[in-house]
């Protein structure tokens, strides 16, 4: 492979065990709201000449602390009702990895 080809081989951004979830009384949001900014730098900073590839690296959504056991998680409408509170809590989040370049 060339230097040209090597240039453009995107960089990986790995971001991991975020834990989107919905927030419970007496729950305290961490970082979840600064991943928005992180992917937003990011997006309009390039490693050099290359572009970023962004990796989740798992749990970046987390449903099963909102069940009592792994066994009574729930079914698929509870996950994606779910999904949609996560979504109405961290909507700056979700925009944000909409934004993200696919590099």
């Amino acid at each position: 492979s060339s230097p040209a080809d090597a240039r453009m081989r995107p960089s990986l951004l790995i971001v991991s065990d975020v834990h989107l979830c919905r927030l419970r009384p007496g729950m305290i949001a961490g970082g979840q709201r600064e991943l928005a900014r992180f992917l937003d730098h990011h997006a309009t900073h390039r490693d050099g000449e290359r572009p970023w590839r962004l990796v989740c690296n798992g749990d970046l959504f987390d449903f099963d602390h909102q069940a009592v056991g792994m066994a009574r998680r729930g079914r698929e409408e509870a996950s994606l009702e779910l999904l949609a509170e996560v979504s109405a809590e961290f909507p700056e989040v979700l925009a944000a990895l909409a934004r993200f370049p696919r590099g």
